[in-house]
């Protein structure tokens, strides 16, 4: 469904390019084709502004649709869970979140980095986190992974859950207090 979206978006960009430069050709181009037209559509002296400004405003929603696809771009896989009642869409940001809450539940640990994809009704969640303590980090590990899978699970509904845990032991705390 977001494919969908962001094609309609593309052709849409395109097809404002296309028309606002056509408009800004005919407005400053002197055709036999634009005078026959014009004589039957002008009622003043400022059809070469009007269309200028007509070309200029489909020139600058074109570039308007450009920016957002720049900036909407990163948002790469959007999870919509269909229901009876409506879609419900979980972002990538909140994914990421639910992770990085789930990491936080350990007062000795700091997620660094994490990525979270759904493909096929299967979810995978890459994680880095840092250690600030003495545990044993198997155990730790084992305890953070049950804890991202299980909130990953309750959020999104799926089953299939794989978490790729990197661990870093590290010697001071910098960003958070250790309790």
């Amino acid at each position: 469904m977001a494919l969908a979206k962001k094609m309609i978006w593309y052709v849409l960009t395109i097809i404002f390019l296309i028309f606002g430069s056509f408009l800004f050709y005919f407005a400053y181009s002197d055709l036999k084709f634009k005078k026959d037209i014009l004589t039957l559509v002008e009622t003043g002296k400022y059809s070469k502004e009007i269309t200028f400004t007509i070309a200029s405003i489909f020139i600058v929603v074109a570039f308007i649709f450009i920016i957002d696809i720049f900036v909407h771009r990163q948002e790469k896989s959007e999870y919509v869970v269909v229901s009876n009642t409506g879609n419900i869409s979980i972002s990538q940001n909140a994914l990421r979140s639910n992770t990085r809450s789930s990491v936080l539940k350990f007062s000795s640990v700091e997620m660094t980095k994490s990525k979270v994809t759904i493909k096929n009704d299967e979810l995978t969640a890459d994680v880095k986190a840092d250690v600030y303590s003495d545990y044993n980090l198997n155990d730790l590990g084992k305890d953070i992974q049950f804890e991202i899978e299980n909130g990953l699970r309750i959020m999104t509904g799926i089953d299939k859950i794989k978490v790729n845990l990197t661990l870093n032991r590290e010697q001071k705390a910098h960003a958070r207090d250790v309790k």
